[in-house]
């Protein structure tokens, strides 16, 4: 944690006993100077939020404007359960609890804290224009307006309750229309529902703003953008600001024709201060808007209004046969309504150029500690924080700081003089702890062991398998033969930490896809989702087809999707590898079919 935060001199003055409590963090403000500290692991204390820096509006939620040097707790927020922070240029801070309730403070010139008024608050607040029906699903801020993605309930009048998921609101500024509400006005002080193309009821997924625009992602990956569009970054092919949200219809979702590489919809979206950056579903990335310190990554410093292709150097990645393009994977992007820099984690299918086949790469571009890179440079960092806190200019976080030490060794054991302080680490330790279990699961002569009231309380399979109409209700030893020991663990495992680990000596191909086989047959929705996302990162041209195939199979559709993207591109490569050979007659002609239509062989 130390080597992750000693990157940002905001954190330079913390006290060493703090170093292993925090879990996340956020640096904001124009200068960087202004910091948010998540730390859940003091003893006797579940969740502490600290603020450091200058204060600007009463944005540290203290109470007062003084600045602070060393990290303060915020006392408004004591034991409540922070999951995301989002900052605006006032700055105005929101923040939003693992219950969906989201606090709101700091600067309030433009309302954008969406309490009715326009007086600023020095210390963090519910955000009263919100209904109480409603629970916040993720949060943005652009310079001084704001968006939450929330989901609704209302009561009907035969006592059934009607939910609306990923409807949009919005906040705040309003002089170009950011708030989405049909008429630019200087403020819209309590938070409105965003019309326009968004009024079709279609969920949505992502919410983002630049300075003075705003953007969402429904769940089929179409973009929506209104606000400020003077140097195009609305992407709508035009300068003409938006009042309402208007759907991009200029974005190439042509897999192989049009413009190639798209493959599909929007799968991520950040923006920066004027530009925006997008990734579709089958990895390939995309950027429009303001580019005069080159942050769009095409080459020169012209905007863009409409979406165009950013290409990776050509050391990354294969040729394909005929196409001479790079056959990168972009797995995420970053960028900060604060700066003009551009990153992006890039995953090489085939190894060349980054590496082993799956080992991420940073690259950046834009604004660089007073220098435009007009084309991506790639990094020797590993993360897209790292890469803000030694190029952007203000050094700011392009999301959440996290800080977490990852998979623990199953043999550590807290002692009595190390407890845990919350509920969910005490959880985590207990995993396989024989002090405590109840049950042991033998897996190819291996035990793991586990406690019979969580396994009921988090699995429905388990909730039938240890009721007393199966004969292992009474069993303390209970055999499995139908999965590997490192996927039953790695499942164990998940039932007590919400999270996938998989041990470094597994074959993690293999390991992953049993794991999606299993989330399948035991109906873990969260789990089968946390596995497709697994498995989606270690795709490559050898076993794009084979990885098609397993999504087939265990009725994962996202996977089989972006596979099929994947393949489709990489067609030339793909049909080369030895996977192509084994495919089953069936799968085999179903891809061929399903390519033809794409127009995989229109050339």
């Amino acid at each position: 944690r130390r080597h992750q935060l000693d990157r940002w001199g905001v954190f330079s003055l913390i006290e060493p006993e703090l170093w292993d409590q925090i879990s996340w963090a956020v640096v904001f403000g124009n200068n960087g100077s202004e910091a948010i500290l998540v730390a859940n692991r003091e003893q006797g204390s579940d969740c502490r939020v600290l603020s450091v820096g200058t204060n600007s509006s009463g944005c540290l939620g203290l109470g007062d404007a003084q600045s602070c040097l060393n990290p303060t707790e915020i006392e408004a927020l004591r034991g409540i359960v922070l999951v995301d922070l989002a900052c605006g240029s006032g700055p105005h801070c929101l923040a939003l609890t693992a219950d969906g309730r989201l606090y709101c403070w700091g600067h309030n010139g433009y309302g954008q804290l969406g309490n009715g008024g326009t007086v600023q608050l020095l210390t963090p607040a519910p955000c009263a224009g919100l209904d109480d029906g409603v629970r916040v699903l993720s949060i943005a801020c652009g310079g001084n307006h704001s968006l939450a993605l929330v989901a609704s309930c209302s009561s009907g009048g035969n006592g059934n309750s009607c939910c609306v998921q990923g409807e949009v609101f919005a906040w705040g500024q309003n002089n170009y229309g950011q708030v989405g509400c049909g008429a630019a006005a200087a403020t819209q002080a309590t938070p409105r529902r965003a019309g326009g193309s968004l009024a079709s009821g279609r969920p949505v997924r992502i919410v983002a703003c630049c300075q003075t625009s705003s953007f969402a992602v429904d769940e089929v990956g179409e973009v929506h953008a209104w606000g400020f569009n003077g140097s195009g970054q609305l992407g709508t092919g035009g300068c003409a600001n938006q009042p309402l949200p208007i759907r991009l219809d200029n974005w190439p979702r042509g897999g192989v024709g049009g413009v190639s590489g798209a493959g599909g919809g929007v799968a991520r979206l950040a923006c920066g201060a004027g530009h925006v950056l997008a990734v579709s579903t089958s990895g390939r990335l995309f950027a429009w808007g303001a580019n005069s310190h080159g942050q769009l990554g095409t080459g020169g410093k012209s905007n863009s209004s409409a979406p165009t292709a950013v290409n990776i150097p050509s050391g990354v990645g294969v040729q394909g046969r005929g196409d001479d393009v790079a056959a990168y994977r972009v797995l995420d992007i970053g960028a900060a309504h604060y700066s003009n820099l551009s990153t992006a984690l890039v995953a090489s299918p085939n190894g060349s150029g980054c590496g082993s086949p799956n080992t991420p790469v940073v690259f950046a571009w834009g604004h660089s500690r007073g220098q435009s890179l007009s084309v991506p440079v790639q990094t020797r960092f590993a993360e897209l924080n790292d890469a803000f806190a030694c190029l952007s200019s203000p050094a700011v976080t392009c999301r959440r700081l996290l800080l977490s030490g990852g998979c623990k060794p199953a043999s550590d054991t807290a002692d009595e003089s190390s407890a845990p302080a919350t509920v969910a680490d005490s959880i985590r330790q207990a995993f396989d702890d024989p002090s405590t279990s109840d049950v042991t699961f033998r897996v190819d002569g291996r035990d793991i062991r586990a406690h019979r009231s969580l396994l009921r309380i988090r699995c429905r399979h388990f909730r039938s398998m240890l009721s007393d109409s199966w004969s292992e209700h009474r069993q303390e030893v209970i055999e499995v033969r139908d999965y590997s020991y490192s996927v039953y663990r790695a499942f164990l495992e998940y039932l007590y930490s919400d999270t996938v680990c998989l041990s470094p000596e597994d074959d993690h191909d293999a390991s992953s896809v049993g794991l999606l086989d299993l989330a399948n047959c035991y109906c873990e929705t969260r789990l089968k989702s946390l596995c497709e996302e697994l498995i989606e990162q270690r795709v490559n041209v050898d076993n794009a087809l084979e990885l098609y195939a397993a999504a087939i199979r265990f009725s994962a559709p996202t996977l089989e999707q972006f596979c099929f993207n994947f393949a489709v591109y990489n067609l030339s490569a793909v049909v080369s590898a030895e996977s192509f050979s084994q495919l089953d007659e069936f799968t085999l002609k179903q891809f061929m079919r399903l390519a033809a239509k794409a127009g995989a062989f229109k050339y």
